[in-house]
């Protein structure tokens, strides 16, 4: 799929996302969001926190907590850079807590922003290699 389309249109994010079970959605959005350790140079604690919950499918309800508090670390730093990074992150949250099956689920189109938000903030970097990064964790739902 073309990289414009991706990073612009949220259908075409719902036609990615809609092709991954749901079971294995908190993975394949945590592949997208790690491919920005070795670009991001102060990872903060609260992304650091989601990426380690994610491995135990037992601890994805505590995705909502971590949710808000990436939230919070957006608010007090609006200055951070990419924004789209910290955005990533929180929908990155909220499918690995709708994956959990607890009650109070996110809105059920928070998957659909995931390789929007990933493409905005690899722009940030103007590289094209990671680029190429993010569109191949974003195509690995079809496999």
């Amino acid at each position: 799929m073309e990289t414009s389309i991706l990073k612009n249109d949220i259908l075409a994010g719902r036609n990615v996302f809609e092709k991954i079970p749901h079971d294995l959605t908190p993975s394949w959005a945590k592949s997208i969001l790690i491919i920005f350790n070795s670009y991001i140079e102060n990872i903060p604690t609260e992304v650091s926190e989601l990426l380690s919950l994610i491995d135990d499918k037992n601890r994805w309800k505590e995705a909502h907590d971590q949710f808000h508090k990436i939230r919070q670390f957006l608010l007090k730093h609006k200055s951070y850079q990419p924004e789209a990074y910290l955005l990533l992150a929180e929908n990155v949250a909220k499918v690995t807590y709708n994956a959990s099956g607890y009650a109070a689920p996110f809105d059920s189109d928070s998957g659909w922003w995931i390789p929007s938000c990933a493409l905005q903030a690899a722009s940030y970097f103007e590289e094209s290699k990671l680029e190429e990064k993010i569109i191949s964790a974003i195509s690995s739902s079809n496999h």
